[in-house]
């Protein structure tokens, strides 16, 4: 069944999975989170299979609901632009039928309270998700620590046969809102570099589609420089105009995010946001960013490959039985299912 189209919400909430065994030390795992605000992500979905060969593409980004300029607490919103899409079966949940698929890396930002990570006494304390929903936003004077995981894995799922249990409550609505559809161009520009940049690429079977580059990895870590604001004059325009009361998208949706071998080394740098609402690096007595480097071990891609879908088959039982494979203890993982 073809994909509804168009701009929708997309809440995904609490996670289902997530573990930062990747990290060696104890004390940093607060760096790795999957803990999302509470504000739903806009989900773009645009029908191209005749343009460009694909089934669809599908944009991700922070959804209108966050005020303008404002820095939040936690997991930061992945920016996903033109992401073509294949027909798969996702063997995690092959109940859920055929899913159109998407695939890519980028680079996960998660800022932490000043205290969450303590360079001083080597120390992490759990983030404290209670009270006021003003308590995640970043204010003028605080120093938070930018986490960067650049080149982090991410892959979703759009199941075109299931609909989520959240559209059964927006059955009144007349019909689904309308975005405006990318350029052929464009599409075709995306789904090129895409094709290309996955080609020869190493294939893990986690579900029915994991494909990891490692041909293509980073050899170094991004650079250092402060980070640039995400959110830029035309995209503040575009959510602005979309409307603050999307539906949420009528399908089950699973994203899920992974690190993997020859992946830059993450690090932890502190920042301050100045009065003016600029976010700058702190400053330090020798003149250099305060950066904490983050001790990461990732799994092998064979033990990704070894974590099979049938690690725990009983006795006796159909050798086509699907289980629902684990990644590897140590590695970091994050799920969210939206259904």
């Amino acid at each position: 069944m073809p994909l509804p189209t168009g701009a929708f919400a997309l809440p995904l909430g609490i996670p289902q999975e997530s573990n930062p065994g990747c990290l060696t030390q104890a004390n940093q795992f607060s760096t790795w989170s999957c803990k999302m605000t509470f504000a739903p992500l806009m989900i773009t979905v645009n029908d191209t299979s005749e343009i460009v060969g694909c089934e669809s593409v599908v944009s991700l980004k922070q959804g209108s609901a966050i005020p303008n300029r404002a820095i939040l607490y936690g997991l930061q919103t992945p920016e996903l632009k033109l992401l073509p899409t294949d027909l798969v079966l996702d063997l995690d949940y092959k109940a859920y039928g055929p899913a159109h698929h998407f695939k890519t890396r980028y680079d996960k930002l998660v800022i932490l309270r000043k205290e969450e990570l303590s360079v001083a006494q080597g120390l992490a304390k759990r983030q404290d998700h209670s009270g006021l929903r003003q308590q995640f936003l970043v204010k003028p004077g605080d120093n938070p620590w930018y986490c960067f995981w650049n080149e982090t894995y991410i892959e979703g799922y759009i199941y075109s046969q299931d609909n989520s249990s959240a559209a059964l409550f927006n059955l009144a609505s007349s019909s689904s809102p309308s975005s405006p559809s990318p350029t052929s161009s464009d599409i075709a520009t995306t789904a090129a570099t895409a094709t290309a940049a996955l080609t020869g690429s190493t294939q893990l079977r986690s579900t029915e589609i994991f494909i990891i580059s490692s041909t293509q990895a980073m050899q170094a870590a991004h650079t250092t420089s402060p980070p640039s604001r995400r959110d830029s004059a035309a995209d503040s325009a575009a959510d602005s105009a979309a409307s603050t009361r999307l539906p949420p998208y009528p399908r089950i949706v699973k994203i899920e995010e992974r690190r993997v071998p020859n992946s830059p080394p993450p690090y932890c740098q502190q920042m301050v946001l100045l009065d003016n609402g600029v976010i700058t690096a702190a400053p330090n007595g020798n003149n250099s960013p305060l950066r904490v480097w983050l001790q990461e071990q990732d799994p092998t891609y064979e033990e990704y490959i070894a974590a099979s879908p049938h690690p725990n088959r009983k006795r006796g039982e159909a050798a086509d039985t699907i289980v629902k494979r684990t990644d590897p203890l140590d590695s970091c993982h994050c799920q969210w299912m939206f259904s």
